[in-house]
């Protein structure tokens, strides 16, 4: 392991313990850059709930962009295989559409599930680029 890739799996350790996001596995993996870690928006009017028991953490997640969607243009759909499970929250949606909209290739991952009757406590996700 490069002296980097150890300094950002140190540094992402500390941020999130148990999930070490930046650090490249091997030297043939890029690394990834943490964008953002965000609640997930609308949980409740999807298929989360149906869903809920296979969800894991660490589980990937599909970002797709929804121009169309009336209540937010930025907006972007979350995925877990083919169930939408909501959306990435406005207030943080607007750079990501952007990167997804150039071609930017995005990673996103779960990070927390929790049990909560709070659907915006329900699901936490992390976004990633590659470096």
């Amino acid at each position: 392991m490069q002296r980097r890739s150890f300094i950002q799996s140190l540094f992402s350790m500390a941020l999130y313990p148990g999930v070490a996001l930046a650090a490249a596995k091997s030297p043939a993996e890029p690394a990834r850059i943490l964008i953002q870690e965000s609640p997930l928006a609308a949980f409740q009017y999807y298929r989360g709930e149906a869903v809920w028991p296979a969800l894991r953490c660490g589980a990937p997640l599909h970002l797709v962009r929804e121009p169309s969607y009336r209540h937010d243009p930025p907006a972007i759909a979350v995925y877990w295989h083919d169930n939408k499970l909501g959306y990435v929250p406005r207030a943080e949606s607007v750079v990501l559409a952007q990167m997804l909209d150039r071609g930017q290739a995005l990673d996103s991952r779960i990070i927390a599930l929790t049990q909560d009757v709070d659907p915006w406590r329900r699901l936490r996700f992390a976004v990633m680029a590659h470096a």
